[in-house]
């Protein structure tokens, strides 16, 4: 067999981590990758990190690699398999793969770790492979920090310099058998965060300090909170991308880049608490806005954008801070202060009522009760008051289950205090209906008013409009012409009967026609959706629409009724 890149220590270690899922009851990510053009088998197990798990594996220093290796680029780099794996009491690996198949990983495993350094595979057989949707993917994201916890603590926060000395990897012409060893050295906040690259250095280091007097200097941000942070932007990132995905919306981010965002975003606004009250904040601001993603009004696109002081602001000798919009949520704008479980049921109470106005279920949602929710909320909240990291801990998990509650119409509306039998019919299922349709355009009309009011102020950063005789008069038509009737077009159908009913639905129906043709292309839209600055794409139109489309699909659900009951 060709000289196996790798080391030795990192591959029993990789091998202890599956074997304790077998003990645990837990998952490990994996990936698996051959190199060269002899296709040799390297992996890397870790008990966190899976996005970004395939970047670490590629960056790692290698031992006894050929010359004219170089696993930077893809012809001598191939990623065979990435996943999820879990050993069972029989010795069976079972696999959640993103890439690859349960066939080619138990290849590779075997050739990486008996063939290459003689130790046994860790289990007695392979379960066919089940795959991993994104979805499953932000799930086990959000529920990383307990995953990890499973793990003893020696095993899973072991300091990689426990495992193998950190030594480059051998020069190009150097022997492969020298007593020089390469080895990775993964850092507990990398392997948690799911970057795309292995830190290599301080997250802080270059960060400016300011000059003033008045301003306390605190110390800096300690490892173990960096690990928390980069947990906390992970969880943020999946669970915002989950539901981007869930309600059908264009991500205009990904989950490496947008973790990165939230999580620089995070270290500078901590870096300015004392040391005392750091990590109950993050724990409370995590909290928070996995809370805050659930309200209907922040469903909506993902984007994120730089916002630079402009030269009239008086800032310009200060270094300009990152904005961070999470589905439209200004991270500035987030309390740290303590949160309450009844804040939390009217938060998850919120998102599950959304979600049944979204799929039009039959049910007189005016009439939910969220005492079941907060049956949920109260049976896994802490004891202790100020218990800021159970209270998160407790917020992931109702949100994880509320989530798979979802899947099933039955489960969502048994989740609003309903029955299957309780569906409403005739009169009240058309005003249900309506209401339903009702609330949702409004959401999307409000979001897409702050969102034309969130590109105007970062285009007022770079260039004051006003003051050089410009005017915003025609983005502000944009909601003259798209402005209340359709809502109170909505509300007329209610009470309505037969040809009554017909007439007004048409009516309304007939409105998000014109309006829809307004918006199809319209200059102004298309001009504050995509401005000639760098500050970040807007989502005007397309919030627009999708609200526009929703009620056109509300009318004809409400239509077929009509013609069912005269039928």
């Amino acid at each position: 067999m060709a000289t196996f890149v790798h080391n030795k220590a990192r591959a029993k270690k990789s091998r202890d981590w599956i074997e304790e899922t077998g003990r645990n009851n837990a998952e490990c990510c994996i990936a698996l990758a051959f190199i060269g053009k002899a296709d040799q088998p390297v992996a890397l197990v870790m008990p966190a990190g899976l996005n970004g798990l395939s970047n670490k594996l590629k960056n790692m220093n290698y031992e006894g690699k050929p010359d004219k290796i170089d696993v930077k680029k893809d012809k001598d780099f191939k990623l065979v398999a990435l996943g999820l794996v879990r050993l069972d009491q029989e010795g069976v690996l079972n696999v959640r793969l993103k890439k690859g198949s349960a066939k080619s990983l138990g290849k590779g495993l075997k050739e990486y770790f008996k063939d290459g350094f003689g130790i046994p595979v860790p289990y007695n057989s392979i379960a066919p492979e089940v795959a991993l949707p994104e979805d499953q993917e932000n799930l086990f994201a959000q529920t990383e920090t307990e995953n990890q916890q499973k793990f003893s603590s020696e095993e899973a926060d072991a300091d990689p310099q426990a495992i193998v000395a950190e030594q480059p990897g051998p020069a190009i012409g150097q022997d492969a058998d020298s007593d020089t060893e390469g080895s990775p050295v993964l850092t507990p906040e990398a392997s948690v965060a799911g970057d795309d690259d292995v830190p290599e250095e301080d997250l802080m280091e270059g960060v400016e300090e300011s000059d003033s007097e008045d301003e306390e200097d605190y110390e800096a941000l300690s490892d173990e909170l960096k690990t928390g942070i980069a947990t906390a932007s992970a969880t943020i990132a999946g669970h915002a991308l989950s539901l981007s995905r869930q309600i059908g919306v264009e991500r205009k981010a990904e989950l490496g880049p947008l973790t990165d965002k939230i999580a620089t975003w995070l270290e500078d606004m901590l870096a300015g608490l004392s040391p005392e009250e750091r990590e109950m904040r993050l724990h409370n601001l995590t909290s928070r806005l996995l809370l805050m993603l659930a309200y209907p009004e922040n469903l909506r696109n993902l984007q994120y954008v730089k916002t630079t002081p402009s030269a009239d602001d008086g800032e310009q000798d200060k270094p300009s801070r990152e904005k961070v919009l999470v589905n439209g949520i200004d991270l500035d704008s987030v309390s740290t202060d303590d949160l309450n479980p009844e804040e939390v049921t009217e938060s998850l109470f919120k998102l599950a009522k959304a979600r049944a106005q979204e799929r039009l279920l039959p049910y007189p949602l005016n009439q939910a009760s969220p005492d079941r929710i907060a049956g949920m909320v109260a049976s896994g909240w802490p004891k202790e008051d100020g218990d800021a990291e159970g209270k998160r801990k407790a917020v992931q998990r109702l949100v994880a289950v509320v989530q798979q509650m979802f899947a099933k119409d039955d489960q969502l509306i048994g989740l609003l205090g309903f029955k299957k039998a309780d569906t409403a019919d005739g009169d009240n299922l058309v005003a249900s209906l309506v209401e339903s349709i009702k609330e949702m355009w409004e959401a999307h009309r409000n979001a897409a008013i702050q969102q034309k009011d969130e590109v105007k102020r970062r285009v007022n950063q770079i260039v004051k409009v006003e003051a050089l005789g410009g005017t915003w008069r025609h983005v502000d038509d944009i909601f003259l012409q798209i402005d209340d009737e359709i809502s109170s077009q909505l509300a007329a159908i209610i009470g309505q009967e037969g040809d009554a009913r017909s007439k007004a639905v048409e009516a309304a129906a007939d409105t998000v026609r014109v309006n829809l043709g307004y918006l199809s292309g319209n200059n102004i839209v298309d001009l504050l959706d995509n401005p000639p600055f760098d500050v970040g794409q807007g989502a005007v139109g397309e919030t627009l629409r999708e609200g526009l489309d929703g009620v056109s699909k509300g009318l004809d659900r409400i239509a077929s009724l009509s013609v069912a009951a005269a039928a």
